[in-house]
């Protein structure tokens, strides 16, 4: 390619490149004009010539010689004189740039304009290039925002209520002018304080927690506090606190809006107190004229007695009352004679239930002072007296198992002679009909001492300790019960599958529970009917979790008590659990029953539901959780250990049965024994072969010298003696104060021989393996 042609090709390419920024610039949306330094604009763009013909000016189509100044003085009038002189200092230095926003007035519209002026050369000639953005929209629209501005701040500071806000550390950043009027202090006195600058110390402490809490936990809060305001004066306010948070949601500090509840508060107090006047309302208030006959009947008789005031006034209230006329003449006569009288009465009510009420009369004087009504204001006290009766059984039922307390101690002293000689007897036999009488009497006899550990379960609240319960077993035992206790005109049928689960509880008290409800049944089939016992493995449902909270899922044992009685009325079902609640005779019922069976259940985990029809009979059902293992048989009594080598042993017990029966056993089992009757002539016989002594075993409640006594003087004269103490129910406090003194071997009352010596072996056999070590 040839120079020529090559400098022709680039002359089209600069021509194309120049005719391409041309129509870029007729395009822009900113009007773009070219001045030189007259002011004469020497190019303009389309968008120029459209904003002069918006503004309400005709400008020819070529500006060559359209004087830009001129547009610009009839546009935004003084304010170009700012606009000319940067324009002047952009020739002047054409490396610096001009910058302003100015409105553009013209006959048709008015526009707001960002200006912007910069210098080029130009075929050896200075121009400056000025673009013109219309910013109308912006600037409308802070116009807009100055003027929301301005309302919110008109409506805030006018509002009835105080608004603010604290950054992080406390400090308000803002406040309204009733926030600052009402705190008696200026904006400026305000803002950058904290609430230690402004209130007490006592409510800035109070409010810097609460705001705080706000903080810490993100949350609103609603507080109404009695602070000190302007002139010192205590006001309540009611505040409803909210976190700030910034754009990526940390909080950055709190708004409060609070309002003055000072006259709500007063007048809450005055309606408090005047409440407490009128709490008189809520007793019977009666005036009766000198005759009896009731003026004026309030409210509160009306719903203690039933009759309504117009029911009442008019009539005598003793005929409306039933009231004995001699009691009531009495009463007149003291009235008369010291102006008032108090006391007790027995009403009937409208339905004819009899309350209780404590009554006040007094007489009511005219200006001279002549009597002329009688004023009575009567409290019902019938629950009252109800629950003082209830308190009394109580204490006879505390008496009665301070009774119990004696009554076992010497079963346990009875039980335990005739527990060790059918051992005795039975071991000396062989297998046949008088070795099976022995073992019946042995049974009976660990059944009387379950008996006197049950008495004290519920007459003490002794616990007693939780075993894995065999249902069936305990089913059998209550089924042999009921049919030699209860009437022959009760069937009694049991059924138990093979398979139960296992029980978690105490033996005793799980066979109260049988034996209570058991009884209820027999009482409610007087003249006879069918008592069927049952127990299955269920899971309960979803509707049986619902309805019993205190339930949890799992395998439970259901044990079903049913009878074909009188039934349970519905209206009084919901009450069959309360204490004292009895619907038998006097005499004939404690009201305790069902309410310790309801206890026992809950304190093994369970619940128990009742279903009854009133005359088809009543269903519970008690729900225990299953233990993790099958019903098993019941475990075979641990053998006989291997008999003594002539080890030493003082048999200390008060009983002289007990000790005969003991030192006997003991002697046959290869041991030699001392016996005492009490502690001290046991610490007579210590002192005679302190150091041939192998073992002692003692009772715990003896005359003269008890079984502690006995211990403490041991361990003071011979602490590495071997002790075994034999305890009875009810005696654990002894039993914890000598388990400080380092016992750790107890047999409780009554035991067989068997018991005995398995405890005696393990206590000499520990003190062999402590001495060999």
């Amino acid at each position: 390619m040839s120079v020529t042609s090559t400098y022709s090709s680039g002359v089209m390419m600069s021509r194309d490149h120049g005719n391409l920024c041309e129509d870029a610039l007729e395009v822009l949306d900113t009007a773009l004009v070219v001045i030189d330094p007259d002011g004469r604009m020497a190019r303009a763009n389309r968008t120029w010539h459209r904003l002069l013909n918006l503004l309400g000016w005709n400008s020819p189509i070529n500006g060559d010689s359209d004087d830009y100044f001129s547009y610009l003085n009839k546009a935004t009038g003084p304010a170009a004189l700012l606009w000319q002189r940067q324009i002047t200092a952009v020739f002047d230095n054409p490396i610096t740039e001009g910058r302003i926003e100015l409105q553009w007035q013209g006959p048709r519209a008015s526009f707001w304009l960002w200006m912007c002026a910069r210098g080029f050369y130009s075929g050896g000639h200075l121009y400056v290039v000025i673009s013109h953005l219309d910013v109308t929209a912006r600037k409308t629209a802070e116009e807009s925002h100055r003027n929301f501005v301005a309302l919110y701040h008109s409506l805030v500071d006018h509002l009835p209520v105080h608004l603010y806000r604290k950054d992080v550390q406390g400090r308000f950043t803002f406040a309204n002018q009733r926030f600052c009027h009402d705190l008696g202090r200026s904006l400026e006195e305000v803002i950058g304080k904290t609430d230690a600058d402004l209130y007490s110390p006592a409510d800035a402490g109070r409010k810097a927690a609460e705001d705080r809490l706000v903080i810490n936990r993100q949350t609103t809060i609603e507080v109404t506090e009695e602070i000190t305001v302007a002139e010192g004066q205590r006001k309540f306010y009611h505040c409803i606190k909210t976190p700030v948070c910034d754009a990526h949601g940390d909080v950055i500090g709190i708004q409060g809006l609070q309002w003055d509840v000072t006259e709500q508060k007063r007048a809450e107090e005055r309606i408090r107190s005047q409440a407490e006047l009128l709490d008189m309302a809520h007793e019977a208030i009666l005036v009766r004229d000198l005759q009896g006959r009731i003026q004026f009947w309030n409210k509160g008789a009306e719903r203690l007695y039933g009759w309504t005031a117009q029911e009442a006034i008019g009539r005598s209230a003793s005929e409306l009352f039933a009231s004995h006329s001699d009691e009531f003449h009495q009463r007149l006569e003291d009235l008369w004679r010291h102006g008032q009288w108090n006391g007790e009465m027995r009403h009937l009510t409208k339905d004819r239930r009899e309350v209780v009420v404590a009554s006040r009369w007094s007489l009511v004087q005219d200006a001279s002072g002549q009597p002329k009504a009688i004023l009575v204001i009567e409290t019902d006290i019938t629950e009252k007296k109800q629950l003082e009766a209830q308190f009394l059984r109580a204490q006879r039922l505390d008496g009665i198992g301070q009774l119990a307390s004696g009554i076992a101690h010497d079963l346990n002293n009875i039980l335990s002679p005739i527990l060790m000689g059918t051992s005795i007897l039975r071991d000396t036999l062989p297998e046949g009909e008088t070795r099976n009488l022995l073992e019946i009497m042995e049974a009976s006899a660990r059944r009387g001492a379950g008996i006197v550990n049950q008495i004290l379960t519920f007459t003490r609240g002794i616990q007693g300790e939780k075993l894995a319960v065999q249902t069936r077993h305990l089913f059998k035992e209550v089924e042999n019960i009921l049919r030699e206790t209860f009437p022959k005109s009760i069937v009694t049928k049991v059924s138990t599958p093979r398979d139960l689960h296992l029980v978690n509880g105490n033996p005793t008290q799980l066979h109260q529970v049988l034996i209570n409800l058991c009884v209820n049944a027999r009482d409610a089939m007087p003249h006879g009917g069918q008592l069927t016992l049952s127990a299955a493995n269920v899971e309960l449902t979803t509707e049986q979790l619902f309805a019993n909270p205190e339930a949890r899922p799992g395998p439970y044992v259901r044990w079903t008590v049913e009878d074909t009685g009188t039934g349970i009325p519905p209206e009084i079902i919901g009450r069959i659990f309360d204490p004292f609640f009895t619907t038998k005779e006097q005499g004939k019922g404690t009201g305790l029953g069902l309410s310790t069976v309801l206890g026992i259940v809950r304190n093994h985990q369970g619940f128990i539901t009742v279903h009854s029809e009133a005359g088809k009979g009543t269903r519970f059902d008690v729900y225990l959780p299953a233990a993790q293992q099958s019903d098993t048989p019941a475990p075979a009594p641990p053998p006989l250990p291997p008999p003594g080598n002539g080890e030493l042993v003082i048999f200390v017990d008060d009983e002289a049965n007990v000790r005969d029966l003991a030192s006997a056993f003991l002697s046959r089992s290869g041991y030699r024994v001392l016996t005492a009757q009490d502690g001290s002539e046991a610490l007579d016989l210590i002192r005679e072969c302190p150091d041939t002594i192998h073992l002692l075993i003692t009772d715990l409640i003896m005359p003269k010298m008890d079984g502690l006594a006995l211990v403490q003087a041991i361990k003071a004269m011979l602490p590495k003696l071997p002790i075994l103490v034999c305890t009875g129910y009810g005696e654990e406090k002894l039993t914890h104060q000598l388990c400080a003194l380092g016992i750790s071997e107890f047999i409780p009352k009554p035991y067989s021989v068997r018991d005995l010596a398995n405890h005696v072996r393990r206590v000499l056999s520990a003190t062999q393996n402590v001495a060999n070590s």
